[in-house]
């Protein structure tokens, strides 16, 4: 859930992009994922991924777990690119 700038700057080694303002704008959602994986979602402080949390679960998304912020990840020991 970071911005385009955040990602660039830094994000989990592994994840992928989903801004939530191109989803609430534009309508785009998560990248084809399957509903049943498990789905690990951060942002820059935790609050977007809370946002995002609630629009994967309303989705039909199952194992969706907002983790907090990318300083959350680290951490708790999550490797970055960036």
């Amino acid at each position: 859930m970071r911005t385009d700038e955040e990602w660039e700057e830094s994000h989990a080694d592994g994840a992928v992009l989903w801004g939530l303002a191109k989803h609430l704008e534009l309508g785009e959602f998560p990248p084809d994922i399957d509903k049943d994986a498990e789905i690990y979602i951060y942002c820059r402080s935790g609050r977007r991924s809370g946002i995002a949390t609630e629009i994967m679960t309303e989705a039909g998304y199952d194992n969706v777990t907002n983790i907090g912020g990318l300083d959350d990840w680290i951490a708790a020991g999550g490797a970055t690119v960036g």
